[in-house]
Formats: structure tokens, sequence, C-alpha cells
């Protein structure tokens, strides 16, 4: 791992936490998060389609509905289930099982700010012990909540544990910098992995390196 500022093996008992995550941050995403992304993807696309609803609901809902992805919740918790065995997912059925990641997921612009407030509180205070890396995934991005939220999020950085923020849609997904100090690098990069897109917003390639704290 290259050192910043030129500094060599020997200092590296000085390096801060913060100093390791700004070496390691924004490396690309396991595949398991991939997956995930592309499994709540799907959802969306078969909401969007009216597979998830009876006709009568599509005519009678649809219309009115100014967050058509909080139809149908438990279709999606049982889709993304496996992911408990990598991760807490948050909210979930199951008790979270203690893992290194966390994924709060965050459907609807009224919920990305109990979105943000989840990830902060489970990885300050229920996931203390072992949480290093939360995962938000959003379909909003609200700018207001996470620059009231930014201290909180600063301070979890300088813990150690990472913030990510990722904004999914039924088209594609990127991630969006939550920081100065979180920011994955580089400009932003819309991408689909179901039409085949491999390239991350960073980019760097999709099996890139951990970017917690060891």
């Amino acid at each position: 791992m290259t050192m910043p500022n030129g500094e060599d093996e020997k200092n590296l008992n000085q390096w801060t936490v913060r100093d390791v995550l700004v070496a390691m941050s924004g490396k690309g995403y396991p595949n398991y998060i991939l997956k995930f992304i592309t499994d709540v993807q799907t959802w969306m696309e078969d909401i969007l389609s009216g597979e998830e609803m009876t006709e009568n609901e599509k005519d009678i809902l649809m219309p009115y509905l100014e967050e058509p992805f909080e139809v149908d919740m438990d279709n999606l918790f049982s889709r993304i289930e496996w992911a408990e065995q990598c991760a807490d997912v948050i909210p979930s059925l199951h008790k979270p099982t203690g893992h290194d990641d966390a994924i709060v997921l965050a459907l609807g612009p009224a919920q990305f700010e109990d979105g943000v407030r989840m990830a902060i509180d489970y990885a300050s205070l229920f996931g203390r012990d072992v949480c290093q890396r939360v995962w938000l995934m959003s379909d909003s991005y609200m700018i207001s909540d996470l620059l009231r939220y930014s201290a909180h999020i600063r301070t979890l950085f300088n813990q150690g544990i990472v913030f990510r923020f990722i904004m999914i849609t039924p088209w594609g997904w990127t991630e969006i910098p939550v920081g100065d100090a979180t920011r994955p690098g580089g400009r932003l990069n819309w991408r689909n992995l179901r039409k085949g897109s491999q390239e991350t917003s960073n980019g760097n390639s999709s099996s890139g390196d951990d970017d917690r704290a060891h």
C-alpha cells in the first residue's frame, strides 16, 4: 500500500485511522453488494411494469403513488434475504448477527432521512463493536439530510467506520460521495450491471480492494 505524503513503513505506527481509510477508501465493491444492487433494480423494474401488483391495484394506485417503490416491500425483503449471510441488512425481518458490513435500505424520498439516521445509529450504537462499513442504499438523494448529519458521518469515519452511499434506480446506479473525507474519488459514472457494465464509479474494477480497516 502506498503511503501518503511519502511516508515509509517505519512511520506506519503514526498513522491515524483516518489516514488508513483515506488511503484505502473507494476501491470497488464486494460481489455481494453488486448482486444486492441488481436484485433491488430487478424488483424496481417489476414494480414499474406492474408485475408485483394486480391489474386492479395498478389501475387504482399507480396514478397516485408518489413513491411507487414502497409497494410490496415484503416481496423485496424475500429477494434480498440471502444478503444477511454477508452483512447486517436494515431494516430486516431478522435480528442482525454482527457482520463487519451493514446495508441500510431507504426507498422513497420520505425514507431517506430515516435511512441516514438508521445507518448512523447502527454504526455508532447497535453495531459499534463490529461494524466497519455501512452501505446506505437509496433511490433518492437529499443533500440537505446528508449535510444535517455530516458531522456524525465524519465522526464515524474518524473512528474507523466507512460510510458509502449508493443511489439505485431501475436504469442504473452510482456511488455519491457523502463528504470530502469519504469521497470515492474521480467523477461519477452512471452504470448498470444488468446491461453488462463492469466499470465502477471511480474507474476501478468491481472486484476492487476492501476499504475496511483491519
